[in-house]
């Protein structure tokens, strides 16, 4: 598998939003400082129409900060804003991969740098203090595919993280398709890990050892149903095998993690979620100015904007030094620009979703681990009076837009 290798690094990027955009329960309040919330999951997909609203409503509502996600089978690679939350993801070239890093806003205004690097791994560097956090997220080939498959995923992995500088905090985490099993491994399993190692799980606690990492989510004393991550079929059997790895030098670092089985958005797989001690640097506050430049288009609008510049720069410029006509030229802009131009009305976007699909994913939740035939059964029905009210409030947003436009 080719890998694409997009990087983006520095710069800010402007929130813009799309058909995926907006939800009407959001909160961006975050405080420099207090324990932070990291999470893994595999959503099995963000295709069906409602499913990124639905995974931005748990974010919401689990106080997510930072979240990595596996099979979200998105044909195209991107990083766009979508309402409060961030997203940076990879394409998937056959549809049965593909992942990304979703971060509310406080984190996501503080992205350093990206790596969009093939359909299994993504990594995001974010600045905290001390030192900065890179997190990656993988997702591992399942058991259907062959042993060397899993090798080059191991390989791409290790060329990641060479970018990773020996004091950054690194956070790898994602669904390993691999069992660590219950008992303690040194310094890179706790005593609480889920079942029986297998030969992949084997092959992961060699990784760690390697790279000095730790199994955060077997750390802790945490009731079965808080460990597994998985269900077969038919609630058959349960494994753990979505995995938070940090290095063992930050071990101070990680409060707690387990899986949260009532997060729902029908998916066979738990959120697992880390607490962790990270602070964020501070943000430097800039105002920006947003001139309608398209005006210039027309000759008249063109003609004034250079009549006030002019005005206001003055014929004494050449009399001045350097750092004097700097500041002349740009303040002469600005003004000018306010004159002519003016600032650009900023429009907020609104959202597609509606009150009633969300209540809807209030509802279903309540069956997500139900046991009774009865209750699954209300569950399905629920999941698909969602999709079919999604893509009608879709429908009807796509209308009201055009008419809009017209």
């Amino acid at each position: 598998m080719q890998p694409s290798r997009v990087k983006y690094s520095g710069g800010k990027i402007v929130p813009h939003s799309d058909l995926r955009a907006g939800t009407t329960r959001e909160s961006t309040s975050v405080k420099c400082g207090k324990l932070l919330r990291v999470g893994t999951w595999n959503v099995r997909s963000l295709r069906t129409c409602g499913r990124l609203e639905n995974l931005k409503v748990e974010m919401r509502r689990m106080n997510l900060d930072v979240l990595g996600i596996s099979e979200m089978k998105w044909p195209e690679e991107g990083d766009f804003w979508s309402g409060s939350y961030r997203i940076i993801h990879t394409g998937s070239l056959n549809g049965n991969a593909g992942v990304g890093i979703m971060l509310r806003k406080s984190a996501g205004m503080r992205v350093k740098s990206f790596l969009q690097y093939n359909e299994r791994i993504v990594m995001v560097k974010i600045e905290t203090k001390p030192v900065d956090t890179v997190v990656v997220q993988v997702y591992m080939p399942t058991t259907d595919y062959e042993d060397e498959e899993v090798e080059d995923v191991y390989e791409d992995i290790k060329e990641v993280i060479k970018q990773v500088r020996g004091e950054e905090n690194l956070i790898i985490l994602g669904d390993w398709n691999a069992v660590v099993g219950e008992g303690q491994d040194g310094r890179i399993t706790g005593k609480y890990g889920l079942g029986n190692r297998n030969e992949r799980g084997e092959r992961l606690l060699e990784f760690c050892t390697e790279h000095k990492l730790l199994v955060a989510n077997t750390l802790f004393k945490n009731h079965s149903r808080r460990r597994y991550t998985w269900k077969m079929p038919g609630d058959r059997r349960r494994f753990q095998i979505d995995y938070i790895l940090v290095k063992q030098r930050f071990r101070n670092q990680v409060k707690d993690c387990k899986s949260y089985p009532g997060a729902d958005i029908d998916s066979d797989h738990n959120l697992v979620m880390m607490k962790c001690h990270l602070k964020f640097k501070k943000l430097k506050k800039t105002t920006k100015n947003i001139w309608q430049v398209e005006k210039l288009k027309e000759s008249q609008h063109r003609l004034a904007f250079q009549e006030e510049v002019e005005k206001r720069i003055g014929e004494d410029i050449a009399e001045k030094t350097v750092e004097e006509r700097w500041i002349n030229i740009k303040s002469g802009i600005q003004e000018a620009a306010k004159e002519a131009l003016g600032r650009r009305k900023v429009t907020k976007k609104k959202p597609w979703i509606t009150e009633e699909v969300l209540d809807l994913i209030e509802e279903r939740r309540k069956y997500k681990n139900a046991k009774t035939e009865e209750g699954q059964l209300c569950y399905k029905r629920i999941r698909n009076e969602i999709c079919r009210k999604a893509r009608k409030a879709r429908g009807m947003w796509m209308k009201n837009l055009c008419e809009d436009v017209e």
